[in-house]
């Protein structure tokens, strides 16, 4: 087999690798709001009419679903209205890997044949909420591949064939 100046081939592969740190100042539970204790928020309305008293919602009021909740959330690591900052990392990872084939079997056939597949790994790490702890993970694969048959009637007539697939 002499492929010289008939077949050509080509293989490639692109990487992409992104980190970048996030910060967020958000607002969790205090170690009182925990306990039903809204006395150091401020004035605490009763949606049944009036004040609750002190600022504390009487066990009887609470939701059973809310009291599982609470102990989800992160405990409070400053002072202030916006009682807590984190700072998690955001990664984008892409890998892209290329091949081609071209092969000329006459002066008026060619046929050529491509692939591309892409590994996409990213995350969000705010998606859920400003906590930083209900972000998503995103795996994504991409493939295209494509085939073409070009043939030459004559110098002004050319039939070209092409199949392709995505993916």
């Amino acid at each position: 087999y002499n492929g010289r100046d008939k077949t050509f081939f080509l293989f490639s592969w692109e990487s992409y690798r992104h980190i970048v740190g996030s910060t967020r100042l958000t607002r969790v539970p205090t170690d009182l709001e925990r306990q039903r204790n809204f006395s150091a928020t401020g004035v605490l309305k009763d949606p049944l009419g009036g004040n609750f008293p002190n600022g504390v919602i009487p066990a009887s009021r609470v939701n059973a679903v809310s009291g599982e909740v609470a102990p989800f959330f992160p405990a409070a690591n400053r002072a202030g209205a916006n009682n807590y900052i984190v700072n998690v990392n955001d990664q984008d990872y892409w890998d892209s890997f290329l091949m081609k084939f071209d092969h000329r079997f006459r002066s008026d056939d060619n046929i050529s044949y491509r692939y591309t597949k892409r590994f996409n790994r990213t995350t969000d790490p705010f998606n859920g909420s400003d906590l930083g702890i209900f972000g998503s993970n995103v795996i994504n694969h991409q493939s295209l591949m494509g085939l073409t048959w070009m043939h030459l009637f004559s110098p002004v007539l050319i039939n070209e064939g092409r199949i392709g697939f995505s993916r």
